[in-house]
């Protein structure tokens, strides 16, 4: 969230939805899965951050 808008939230609610798409695009197939969070601001202010959130990655 804080990459893509610059919000940083304390934590996610309950997941909404999953949507999953296949798709060609410059000469490549690919697969993508989008897990939708429910998630609450109090101040729609953008924070800063010395360093990017870490985040898990899954290969």
């Amino acid at each position: 969230m804080a990459e893509e808008t610059g919000l940083v939230l304390a934590s996610l609610g309950r997941k909404l939805w999953i949507r999953e798409s296949r798709f060609h695009d410059k000469g490549r197939d690919h697969h993508r899965v989008d897990h939708v969070f429910l998630g609450r601001i109090m101040d729609t202010a953008p924070e800063s951050r010395s360093s990017p959130p870490r985040t898990r990655r899954r290969d």
